[in-house]
C-alpha cells in the first residue's frame, strides 16, 4: 500500500534522513522529522544518498560543520565524494 508521499512502507525504511537541529545537534532517523511544538523547518531533514553511513561520516563534525549544514540544508558535495556515494 502506497503511503501520502508514494512511497511503500518498505521503501521508507530504506531511507535515511539526518535531523539537523540550529545548535548543531543531529541525530538519523527513517522518516521526516516532525514536531507540532516546533516552528516548521526548524529542525532539518536532509535525506542522506545511499550507502553514507552518517555515524562514520559525522564522528568528528563539530557542532560548527553541522550548523553550516543545517544553514544550507544539504550535505556537502566534497563530503558525499569523499566518501564514495552519490547525492
Amino acid at each position: 500500500m502506497k503511503r501520502r508521499d508514494g512511497t511503500t512502507a518498505s521503501e521508507s525504511l530504506d531511507k535515511i534522513y539526518l535531523h539537523v537541529a540550529p545548535c548543531g545537534d543531529w541525530w538519523t532517523g527513517h522518516t521526516m522529522f516532525a514536531a507540532k511544538h516546533l516552528q516548521p523547518d526548524y529542525v532539518k531533514s536532509i535525506p542522506l544518498p545511499s550507502g553514507f553511513d552518517p555515524d562514520e561520516v559525522f564522528a568528528d563534525y563539530c557542532d560548527d560543520k553541522m550548523k553550516n549544514i543545517y544553514d544550507s540544508g544539504k550535505i556537502p558535495a566534497d563530503l558525499i565524494k569523499m566518501h564514495n556515494t552519490d547525492i
